[in-house]
């Protein structure tokens, strides 16, 4: 009997011991953003050691698919959700609404001021991490100063601050001290170039190859140094990403108010290469007629016709009518001058010129590990899994991005549940023998 009862107490401590390890198995999370970099600006010059020294120590996909309307609004909180923008509810760069008929505010950074634009129900990263008992922070990753179903991130950095190199490496030394000194679990962090490089010169100008990435190449660098000096490359993954590409744009835009009646659109939004319509009463069918057969290169969808893959017609905040400009193509209502060299909002999102870049690396995943191009739907599920966390309703798939992990590398909730139900039993067997 008691020879017995030891080697039952010997399996139990062995099956106790090994929940212990594999609950220190979950390491910490950085998220990166870098703003409108398209997946082929790594290509531009030779000599951006630090994408090489991502893909050689960690995994790299050949491109990542955004979300259609391929803004940075949407895209940022679909990587947070795993939500279609239909699905999370902001479904454009700025605020509208499409019962009221005066004009929208068509500015992308007073929308992030305005909850009634963000609150919509869903659950981002932040908020999941936060609501398991972990520590989150966002440091200007766009929603994320937002109190979302009445959940927020532990901590909020939402301040203006300039678009230079210096402010970079201030933001990177604050995200390592939440995470060294503060002890927070998860970070996303936003940075906005070379987005506004993109649009300002256009992604093909010598810019994006003598400015933007040479000083993001070195802003990686300090990154991974950063992470080396504060101890924390053997407990720190990161995942980098960006939210979209951009395409070129002709000199002469589009005006389709030439080809509709005013009178008979309550409400319009146009925006980059979309537009929203919806028309007064009775006044559906001729609108669609106007811009079908105004012979524009434009494509005009009602709501509902719009390609499934889109993913765009399920929320009352779409119209009931939606334009989308041909490639490098930009609309306006009633004007031909373009503001931007470079665009990206509202094209195709299976267009080459939307994709951009992704890496990972750190501990858990594989080292030189190739990714074919997907879509960043899938992202969420996989921060949830590296975080050993239950992930809110998503539209994602984990099965996309379990190959890139290590084996073993983390291990999900229901395996530390079954080692713990192992270890009950256990003991129920042992003491009733």
């Amino acid at each position: 009997m008691e020879a017995s009862l030891r080697i039952c107490g010997r399996a139990l401590v062995f099956l106790l011991l090994s929940n212990i390890g594999y609950g220190a198995a979950r390491y910490k999370l950085l998220l990166v953003s870098f703003d409108g970099m398209r997946w082929d600006y790594i290509y531009r010059r030779p000599d951006l050691k630090s994408f090489q020294y991502l893909e050689l120590n960690g995994v790299k996909a050949d491109y990542l698919t955004p979300p259609f309307p391929t803004q940075t609004s949407p895209s940022h909180i679909t990587i947070a959700t795993g939500l279609y923008p239909e699905s999370h509810g902001v479904v454009l760069n700025a605020y509208y609404n499409r019962s009221d008929s005066t004009d929208p505010i068509d500015d992308y950074y007073s929308t992030l001021s305005i909850p009634e634009w963000w609150d919509n129900g869903y659950e981002p990263i932040w908020s999941t991490v936060s609501s398991q008992g972990l520590k989150s922070g966002v440091h200007l990753y766009p929603g994320g100063n937002m109190t979302v179903a009445g959940k927020k991130a532990s901590l909020v950095y939402n301040g203006n601050s300039e678009v230079d190199e210096p402010t970079f490496r201030k933001r990177i030394d604050t995200v390592m001290e939440w995470l060294r000194n503060d002890s927070f679990d998860f970070v996303a962090l936003y940075f906005e170039q070379p987005d506004e490089d993109g649009h300002a010169r256009g992604p093909y100008s010598k810019s994006i190859a003598d400015r933007s990435m040479p000083m993001i190449n070195r802003t990686i660098a300090y990154l991974i140094r950063s992470i080396e000096d504060n101890n924390l490359s053997e407990e720190l993954d990161v995942i980098i990403a960006s939210d979209h590409g951009m395409s070129k744009l002709d000199e002469i835009g589009i005006p389709i108010a030439p080809h509709v009646n005013a009178s008979d659109i309550h409400f319009k939004f146009l925006y980059g290469a979309m537009a929203l319509i919806e028309p007064g009463p009775d006044k559906k069918e001729k609108v669609y007629s106007d811009l079908k057969n105004s012979g524009l290169p434009i494509q005009v969808f009602y709501k509902e016709e719009l390609p499934e893959r889109f993913h765009f017609s399920n929320n009352d905040r779409i119209t009931s009518i939606i334009v989308i400009a041909h490639p490098q193509k930009a609309l306006s209502w009633n004007s031909t001058k373009v503001g931007y060299k470079g665009n990206h909002a509202g094209f195709d999102n299976m267009l080459p010129d939307m994709r951009s870049i992704f890496y990972m690396i750190g501990p858990s995943f594989k080292k030189n590990f190739k990714l074919t191009g997907f879509e960043s739907v899938h992202i969420y599920e996989l921060m949830c899994k590296l975080l050993d966390l239950n992930p809110a309703p998503n539209n994602g798939s984990l099965d996309v991005l379990l190959g890139a992990l290590k084996e073993n590398s983390c291990v999900s909730g229901a395996l530390n549940y079954n080692v713990i139900t192992l270890s009950l039993l256990l003991t129920i067997f042992c003491f009733s023998w």
